[in-house]
């Protein structure tokens, strides 16, 4: 006997040796199971299944001397074959099982043939109907609920109707500035323009009557309506106040306006919750200092390198070497190649044989300016460097002004 159970049927085969020593099924069976029966768990139902089939062929299979083989695909027949306390229902199975000889042997679903009686495609539309119809109901019915407690849920529910309906309200007030708004009066005639002129570069369109850029509904200035939106995407319970970056992709990929970037990370900024929790951990930044006022010439000096083509004596760089108080310029060919070494060279050459050592010598971060070599060379001359703060070339825009 082969059985099978699936989510709302249960099936057999009975099958008998015949004289060619060859099984061939004699009778099958098939049921669908009732509403009780389809919360039962998966081993419940495959037990079911050979209860069935059992009850259905008793005259032929009760008392028999030999075993009926009974083959299952279900592994979670194992769970019968421990000790435990049984419920109710599988008390009354032991009951109809002793009056039979049988064992339980193992088949897999592909060769089981009752697979195919519990899968049958006309009971799979009742089944599921009466699955759902069976698990949607009401579990508890309001007259059996406290009075009390109906009001607090009735109180919470209107809350949340309050919020959901601030929400839609939002989005209706951008369709409707959206299509009605003056400011965008101009915007919406070039979208017209090139809808008539099929313009494929123009990134305005019109869309249902919304005026739309590259596929992102355009929000006016009207009733702040920017503001009302980036607090609706930021300050949600479910976003948790997500930082620019997180509060940009949320809104640029359904919305639009001028200055969107800009509003959107001085809404942040501003954000008093965001400030309350985030502290800054950065040290407290430095004062910056003022460069020293020159008093004769050549006391301190500014040097660069500047690049341009090259020439025919295959020079390609000038190293630029200004006097802060006079403002005379040196200007030394030279190429990329140079390094601090070189540099060192070619300011001896030029300016340390003519006007001695200076005082400083302001510079940028170049590669020549903050190498070891350098520093032991303007050390050895007792000359100070004042290297200028990163991305911020005002320090030594005197240099920059030659360049």
């Amino acid at each position: 006997m082969e059985t099978d159970a699936s989510d709302g049927v249960v099936g057999g085969v009975l099958s008998q040796r015949h004289l060619d020593g060859e099984w061939h099924p004699v009778a099958f069976f098939s049921k669908t199971i009732v509403n009780a029966e389809l919360n039962y768990p998966i081993y419940d139902k495959e037990m079911l299944a050979i209860i069935l089939s059992f009850q259905h062929w008793r005259v032929e299979l009760e008392g028999t001397l030999q075993a009926v083989e009974v083959f299952s695909d279900h592994k979670a027949l194992e769970y019968f074959m421990t000790t435990k306390a049984l419920t109710a229902r599988q008390a009354r199975w032991v009951e109809v099982l002793s009056r039979y000889n049988f064992q339980i042997m193992y088949r897999p679903g592909a060769l089981n043939r009752a697979d195919a009686l519990t899968r049958r495609e006309q009971d799979s539309d009742t089944l599921r109907t009466a699955k759902s119809s069976l698990r949607t109901q009401t579990l508890l019915k309001p007259e059996q609920v406290d009075p009390r407690i109906q009001l607090e849920l009735a109180t919470d529910q209107a809350l949340c109707a309050l919020e959901l309906d601030a929400s839609f309200n939002l989005v209706d007030n951008l369709l409707q500035t959206n299509r009605s708004s003056e400011s965008l009066k101009d915007l919406r005639e070039e979208a017209l323009l090139t809808a008539v002129n099929e313009d494929p570069a123009n990134k305005w369109k019109l869309e249902n009557g919304l005026l739309m850029y590259q596929g992102r509904l355009v929000v006016a200035e009207d009733n702040n309506l920017q503001t009302q939106l980036i607090k609706e995407a930021h300050s949600q319970a479910s976003t948790a106040h997500p930082g620019k970056n997180k509060t940009r992709k949320i809104l640029t990929d359904r919305y639009y306006w001028p200055g969107m970037t800009t509003d959107i990370d001085r809404f942040i900024w501003n954000c008093h919750d965001c400030r309350r929790a985030t502290l800054p951990r950065d040290k407290t930044l430095g004062l910056l200092k003022p460069l020293p006022i020159p008093e004769r010439p050549w006391q301190h000096i500014s040097m660069d390198f500047h690049e341009l083509p090259k020439d025919s004596n295959g020079y390609d760089t000038v190293l630029i070497i200004v006097d802060r108080f006079g403002k005379r310029t040196v200007s030394i060919p030279c190429k990329k190649t140079t390094d601090a070494k070189e540099t060192a060279r070619l300011y001896i050459q030029h300016v340390f044989r003519i006007y001695g050592p200076p005082q400083t010598i302001v510079s940028d971060r170049g590669p020549q300016f903050i190498s070891a070599f350098w520093k032991e060379f303007t050390s050895i001359l007792g000359i100070k460097l004042k290297l200028s703060t990163a991305y911020h070339p005002q320090t030594d825009g005197q240099t920059e002004i030659v360049n």
